[in-house]
């Protein structure tokens, strides 16, 4: 796996704008994009759930928000907000119930140690664990439903329990 650097990402960005003409444009007007530098935190992880499929503003005021509810985002400050808090702060039920689960992991132990991009791929794995387990336990086991509610195929569900070794 090749790490993400200032050089690795130019050179990416290089290859992209070579492939996709508006990409191109763009990277031409403004330049390959930055590469921001954050602490590997609980903070840091609820800040790029939030980040998730929203513009970084938006992310961003919903962070403040968090900041202004309980300080420091932590484990144990994040779970003192019911789901009603959360909703208020910009908060989805699915981020919601991502941010939840990862405080609960961090408080049963889970290490946050490693590059960003390592603790990313680690915290998404739980998350996705927990998930499937608590579907299918929801389910009483039928994978049929369970995938269904999960939103994806029957192969997909099972392809993910064996690779989560759920079985």
């Amino acid at each position: 796996m090749t790490s993400l650097t200032p050089r690795t990402l130019r050179s990416a960005a290089r290859r992209l704008a070579a492939a996709d003409p508006v990409l191109g444009a763009s990277v031409e007007r403004f330049g390959p994009p930055p590469l921001w530098g954050r602490d590997p935190s609980y903070a840091t992880l609820v800040h790029l759930i939030l980040e998730q499929q929203v513009s970084l503003a938006s992310a961003q005021a919903a962070f403040d928000r968090l900041v202004v509810a309980i300080d420091e985002p932590t484990p144990r400050g994040l779970l003192t907000l019911d789901d009603a808090q959360l909703r208020a702060i910009g908060f989805s039920r699915q981020k919601a119930e991502y941010a939840r689960d990862l405080a609960v992991a961090l408080l049963d132990g889970f290490d946050l140690r490693g590059s960003l991009a390592e603790v990313s791929s680690r915290a998404q794995r739980l998350v996705e664990r927990r998930k499937i387990d608590t579907t299918l336990r929801e389910c009483e086991y039928n994978k049929s439903r369970a995938a269904e509610r999960l939103g994806v195929s029957y192969k997909t569900l099972l392809t993910r329990i064996k690779d989560l070794d759920l079985e």
